[in-house]
């Protein structure tokens, strides 16, 4: 049994031996061909190997070269110093105080953990983004100290800079505007001189190391600092302007005011005040939102300049338009005479006069002097007992060529045109016909009249120096200034030699506003100027303008206007006063103007 067994178990081995045999020669086989399979699988692989570097070091081998070069060389920007801004007499008003910006590499490793600490030495949620930093500016100088004390400079970098500094902020804020944060200038003779002032930045080529450090200065070009700027304003005036109308507006509880005082001989600006006002260090420095948001929600509107953008109707500060064109157009003479009654009927309407019982039997100058409203009523339309007149048509031209609805093209800000209405524009915009009620108080600056503080100044200007428009500027030129480089004729094209009106008519008017400021005169709180101010005599004239809804008592609201200028025969100042829902001109307006000719005075009238 057993030989059995053991004779079956030879027999399964034999059998199993010989195909074992068979199939290891045939595995030998198979294993050759994988080995050429892998060869070729090799070869391909190597040339694409090749072909890969040849791409990436012959044919691609210069843009990265580039790319290399760009993480290792870097230009970084000398910024130029803003040009400082001074006043006639050299004082500054606008200069650069020395700062500090904190920079953060945004490539930082450590950006995360810089950026927490930088937290508790400034606020970092204010940043500029400036390519491969984040800028944290105007940081002052102690602070600077300590972060750069506890920082690396690889991470975190501390450069000296600059900050726009206003140094009598409330005082020069529309005149002089101011800068954000950008170094750019967004108002003002900031923003109108902006290339000017700004210059042009410079910059440095420097090569890094892989950690971050300078190698060597590869290239440098210099900045060139921006220009600095001489303004023809006498920082002292416009000190003494804002104080005496700041005063006014708390005592009369106007919603704001303006004044403007230029030189009547060549348009030089002298004084340009606005409030409310603002601080523009505020916008220079970065400001908040919470006080961006209190600043602009002020319905008094302190980023509004009354000055050039304010519109209002003049009242009768626009006489001096009426009676030089009534002159011009000899519908009266100096001596001619008109009655000038308490009021005056036309149909059903009754047109008032100020003054209860009226002025009687006057001419022009004393019209002008006692601002009789019903004299001019007469003169510029017509009535039964003065039946020619003026009429509505040369009166708009003779306001439009006082300057008025136009803009004085003053060389910095934005202006508005006022309006001086006419028969076309009245059908044109109402399709309502003209009456001669319109004449009448078009006559004197009310209805649809409406003018900026300048353009009055500009207005009055004409009278002060002889009959010629000049452009108000605010910039002093190299050389100084005359009279015919800055009349506004040449650029209309006109003459610019030639005066507006004859030295008759000029001579008439101005005597009429000498007598306001004089005994009998609506302009009383100027009577004893002279004798108070070295003899000196002034021309001037008041205005109380209606506006708005009547009140209770069936009253207007009024602004107050004072127009001054001085000397009266030759003049060097003219000065413009306007408080805006301000009271009475003569009451109001008038002892502001006062006030800042009684410091006037005391300067050196050459200087101006």
């Amino acid at each position: 049994m057993h030989k059995k067994i053991a004779r079956k178990i030879m027999e399964l081995t034999a059998v199993e031996k010989t195909p074992l045999i068979r199939n290891d020669s045939l595995y030998y086989k198979d294993k050759s061909w994988q080995r050429a399979l892998f060869l070729v699988f090799a070869v391909i692989s190597f040339v694409f190997i090749v072909s890969r570097l040849f791409v990436l070091q012959v044919v691609k081998g210069s843009y990265y070269k580039a790319v290399s070069d760009e993480n290792r060389i870097r230009v970084e920007v000398v910024k130029a110093y803003r040009g400082v801004i001074k006043d006639r007499n050299g004082h500054i008003l606008a200069q650069n105080a020395p700062s500090f910006n904190v920079k953060l590499r945004k490539d930082s490793s450590n950006f995360s953990s810089a950026l927490n600490k930088l937290a508790d030495f400034i606020n970092t949620e204010n940043f500029l983004d400036a390519g491969e930093f984040l800028v944290f500016d105007n940081v002052n100088r102690d602070i600077a100290i300590k972060i750069e004390s506890n920082f690396s400079g690889k991470d975190v970098l501390v450069e000296a800079s600059s900050q726009r500094e206003y140094l009598y902020p409330n005082e020069f804020a529309h005149l002089l505007g101011y800068i954000n944060t950008d170094k750019v200038g967004m108002f003002g003779i900031e923003r109108t001189y902006d290339t000017f002032l700004r210059g042009s930045h410079g910059s440095i080529l420097y090569e890094y190391s892989a950690n971050g450090e300078v190698l060597r200065e590869i290239a440098k070009r210099e900045p060139v600092n921006g220009g600095d700027l001489t303004l023809t304003i006498d920082s002292d005036l416009q000190i003494t302007a804002y104080s005496a109308l700041k005063k006014a507006i708390d005592r009369t509880g106007a919603i704001g005011g303006a004044i403007i005082a230029q030189n009547p001989k060549n348009g030089e600006i002298l004084a340009l005040v606005s409030i409310p006002s603002f601080d523009p260090n505020l916008f220079s420095k970065g400001i908040s939102s919470a006080e961006y948001d209190k600043i602009v929600s002020n319905p008094a509107s302190p980023l509004f300049n009354r000055v050039l953008m304010g519109q209002y109707p003049p009242g009768s500060v626009f006489k001096i338009v009426t009676a030089s064109a009534v002159l011009a157009e000899k519908i009266v003479d100096k001596n001619t005479r008109v009655l000038a009654p308490q009021a005056i009927n036309i149909g059903s309407f009754v047109y008032r006069d100020w003054k209860a019982g009226g002025h009687g039997e006057i001419n022009i100058t004393r019209a002008l002097a006692e601002s009789a409203d019903t004299f001019f009523y007469k003169v510029a339309g017509g009535y039964s007992d003065f039946p020619r007149s003026l009429g509505p048509e040369k009166l708009a031209l003779w306001a439009r060529k006082f300057g008025l609805g136009a803009k004085t093209g003053v060389d910095f800000g934005f202006e508005e045109m006022g309006l001086i209405p006419d028969p076309a524009w009245k059908k044109e915009i109402k399709n309502e016909q003209w009456y001669i009620g319109d004449s009448y108080i078009t006559a004197i600056g009310q209805g649809d009249v409406l003018t900026t503080p300048i353009q009055v100044n500009q207005m009055a200007s004409v009278i002060a120096n002889g009959g010629y428009l000049l452009t108000p500027r605010i910039v002093e030129f190299g050389g100084g200034s005359v009279r015919g480089l800055t009349l506004r004729q040449l650029a209309e094209g006109s003459d610019p030699l030639s005066p507006l009106v004859s030295s008759a008519v000029i001579e008439t008017v101005k005597q009429g506003l000498k007598e306001a400021c004089e005994l009998g005169g609506t302009g009383y709180p100027f009577f004893d100027f002279s004798e108070k101010n070295n003899g000196i005599k002034v021309a001037c004239k008041t205005g109380t303008s209606e506006f708005g809804l009547k009140n209770a008592r069936y009253e207007y609201q009024t602004h107050a206007w004072f127009t001054v200028f001085a000397p009266a025969d030759n003049a060097e100042i003219a000065l413009t006063v306007f408080l805006e829902g301000g009271g009475e001109g003569a009451r109001d307006a008038a002892p502001v103007a006062r006030e800042i000719l009684d410091v006037w005075s005391l300067s050196d009238l050459d200087s101006l």
